[in-house]
């Protein structure tokens, strides 16, 4: 099987990294924000029973072509946001390295 839909839309993938735990933050809460428009996902590795997938937060965007930043609610309670850029690429957040709200 080959999957041929045509391409539609932008996306980003967003890697939330601890550098204390050195590993993916599991549990963090990500939100990509664009104007008005957020998208939320977890950074979650567990989707089904006995299995394991990618912890990156995969966000379809649309027709948006930059952000304006992603905020980070990670699994201890610290909230920081990390500034704005471009689309269709994937970023890697570190704990300590954005700006608290």
């Amino acid at each position: 099987f080959r999957n041929v839909a045509p391409r539609q839309g932008n996306w980003l993938s967003v890697r939330a990294i601890d550098p204390r735990l050195k590993r993916d933050a599991y549990g963090a809460e990500i939100r990509v924000h664009v104007g008005e428009k957020h998208w939320l996902r977890l950074s979650n590795p567990a989707q089904s029973y006995l299995c394991s997938c990618s912890p990156i937060a995969h966000f379809g965007l649309g027709k948006v072509v930059g952000y304006d930043r992603i905020a980070v609610v990670w699994p201890d309670g610290l909230r920081e946001t990390f500034p704005g850029g471009a689309v269709n690429r994937q970023v890697e957040l570190r704990r300590g390295e954005g700006k608290s709200p």
